[in-house]
């Protein structure tokens, strides 16, 4: 900020020290936000690193030892029953080397799985309370620290006015940078955009506070002469502020999810009034007005790649297979899956990714805009990509031999656009195909390939995140073993009705054709819903076997009358029954809701001695909870379970909720 226009409006013109605060604050705290984010950047490289030596490592045992590959079929009970004791941490035996281990695992569990509810009766893990409240906390120290006349000892607005005014426009570029889809902070940090959202509104709403703190302390030093209402700069100021605040109530969690639409063009329509607002207030001081304009050329950019985007995918679309009996160039086919979900599904043509090529890793989101179906223009709202990043099967592609890749999304219809787009293809006997614009990929999902045993549950839609993980997963196995370390993979998907698992049949088909001999998968899917054509108790049947024309197949009378119900046999004998017939390439469903405490202990117990594991999970905020509460529980978790060769556990949460 100019200092001779900070004299003229300071209660003493001659103090250095105001005029040092003022202007040197905001970029303390510039620095501070820069700061936190670089430390985030270096453990974010340090994991990469470290994933990567992991895989070398692994890549270089392989080769050294050149054993042949064990048909995970052929493998009996007895050799593996001897492998989890040889491999357990039943030994009692506290080892040093893992204390490192330890230390991770501990951390994890006080940052990620310790949750305290907010308002709203949602579960917000530690880290994401702390690291906003820290935020808020600093930028108000800056704001009100040596601020008390010298006489009085009580706060001077001549001190506190016009500092939260400058800390608050200092803040502007972070927070569109946190907003972005297309920002360096997650590029830097691994962090995915709509994680970072929660930073993004503490931000918002703590620059919030200090605007009208600003307000308020030069509304008590007087609006008179330079500072009167009449003056437009004033009158910018102002309508900045009520622009500002009236984005923040629009974007609160109750509006924002009954009229989503509004929130999206309110949200946009008013920040931008209020950047240039904002800019026309602060243009006379030098200091301030620099920046305001790095923040104009975040959003700008932002929106460029973005529509460069939607622009390249639109290409890639157009020059699919125009003899394709099935996908039309341009459109997108709709599938009704079930009565309250759908497939949508389009093909691009593979150019390469030197020619600009549409790639994406599993579990990443893109934006899916539907004219048809839209009710503002250049309406979007993110899916997960349901499909792995890989050229179509011959058997798969049209009668021109031409490369092709296919973007899937499973997409539950709930209300406003999911419920019209469901609508919209019932409507049409259940397949049609419509013109659909795509911006992404998105996101930055965890690469579970750097760990030997891999946990994906997933509860409804939710499957959209985990099948793409696992998929990937064999196709790494299959086609580059070197690339990932995982080799045993459990797949667990709660869904309410039988018919669900239609969803993801031909992929679980796809999937069982070509299993690599190296990759132990176990499919298990719970039905939670009663029908009264189902017997009321829960019944677990283990002999599901994923077949290549249906991955799950009705049982026959004799296994299924074979089956233990619930509270027929002992724990014991159930577990050893579906060992023997689902180890490998098998898959259960079973009726009811059972303990995902149990069912992650039990897994996770046997990754003993294999170092680490990863858990994803997917789905609705009870499952996610359960999933954080097995997590942090003494049999997983605890220190001595570690110590004692218990694995160190990576959890990945995927809940997209802005």
């Amino acid at each position: 900020m100019d200092s001779l226009s900070l004299q003229a409006r300071g209660k003493n013109p001659n103090s250095v020290f105001y005029n040092f605060r003022i202007t040197e604050y905001p970029k303390y705290a510039a620095c501070l936000t820069a700061v936190f984010i670089g430390t985030v950047a270096l453990y974010y490289l340090a994991e990469s690193c470290v994933t990567l030596l992991a895989l070398r490592r692994a890549s270089r045992n392989a080769r050294s030892t050149s054993l042949p590959a064990t048909n995970a079929k052929e493998v009996s009970k007895k050799d593996r029953d001897r492998e989890a004791v040889q491999c357990s941490g039943n030994s009692g035996r506290v080892s040093l080397r893992r204390i490192p281990f330890a230390i991770l695992n501990a951390a994890r569990v006080v940052a990620y799985r310790i949750t305290l509810r907010d308002g709203q009766g949602a579960s917000l893990p530690l880290v994401e309370i702390v690291i906003p409240a820290c935020y808020v906390v600093a930028l108000l120290t800056f704001a009100f620290t040596r601020a008390r006349d010298i006489g009085t000892g009580i706060l001077d607005p001549n001190y506190w006015a016009d500092r939260a005014g400058t800390l608050a426009v200092s803040q502007l570029t972070f927070i569109v940078a946190l907003a972005g889809k297309n920002n360096i902070i997650s590029a830097l940090t691994g962090i995915g955009y709509e994680k970072l959202n929660i930073l993004h509104r503490a931000a918002s709403r703590t620059v919030l506070i200090l605007i009208w703190v600003h307000f308020w302390g030069r509304w008590k030093l007087g609006l008179t002469g330079s500072d009167e209402i009449s003056n437009r700069w004033v009158q910018a100021g102002i309508l900045g502020a009520v622009a500002y605040t009236l984005g923040i109530i629009l974007g609160t969690k109750q509006l924002r999810n009954r009229t989503y639409e509004l929130f999206l063009i309110g949200h946009i329509l008013l920040y931008l009034i209020f950047l240039l607002t904002i800019y026309f207030h602060v243009r006379v001081f030098a200091g301030i007005r620099n920046y305001v304009w790095p923040a104009f050329t975040l959003w700008g950019l932002d929106r460029t790649l973005r529509f460069a985007r939607v622009v390249r995918n639109r290409f890639l679309s157009s020059r699919s297979n125009p003899a394709s009996t099935s996908h039309t160039p341009a459109r997108a086919k709709l599938e009704i899956l079930s009565p309250d979900a759908l497939r949508v599904s389009l093909r691009m043509a593979d150019v390469g990714i030197a020619l600009g090529g549409l790639r994406w890793s599993a579990g990443q989101t893109a934006y899916l805009s539907i004219p048809a179906v839209s009710r503002i223009p250049f309406e979007a709202h993110p899916f997960t990509i349901a499909s792995v990043d890989a050229p179509l099967p011959p058997s798969a592609k049209s009668i021109v031999e031409k490369e092709e890749r296919e973007v899937k999304f499973i997409i539950r219809a709930r209300r406003g656009f999911t419920r019209r787009l469901h609508e919209y293809a019932l409507r049409a006997g259940g397949v049609c195909s419509t013109s659909a614009y795509v911006d992404g990929p998105y996101g930055y999902p965890p690469d579970v390939n750097a760990y030997p045993r891999v946990v994906l549950v997933a509860g409804g839609s939710g499957v959209s995140f985990t099948l793409p993980l696992l998929l990937e997963v064999a196709r790494r196995v299959r086609d580059d073993p070197p690339s990932t370390l995982t080799r045993r993979v459990l797949f667990v998907w709660f869904i309410r009705e039988r018919e669900h698992v239609e969803w993801i049949a031909n992929d679980l088909a796809a999937l069982e054709e070509n299993m690599p001999d190296q990759l132990n998968v176990e499919v298990r899917v719970f039905v939670t819903r009663k029908s009264s054509r189902e017997p009321e108790e829960p019944l677990a049947v283990p002999s599901l076997v994923l077949e290549k024309k249906d991955a799950f197949e009705e049982p026959s009378e004799k296994l299924e009358g074979d089956a233990p119900a619930s509270g027929s046999a002992s724990a014991e004998d159930t577990k050893e029954s579906i060992d023997d017939k689902t180890r490998s390439k098998r898959g259960i469903i079973s009726r009811g809701r059972p303990s995902v405490a149990a069912v992650l202990e039990e897994e996770l117990e046997l990754a003993s001695g294999d170092g680490s594991a990863c858990v994803s999970v997917s789905g609705p905020l009870t499952l996610i909870d359960d999933v954080r509460a097995a997590l942090r529980g003494p049999r997983v978790a605890s220190l001595n379970a570690v110590l004692r060769g218990g694995a160190s556990v990576f959890l990945h949460v995927e809940h997209f909720g802005m």
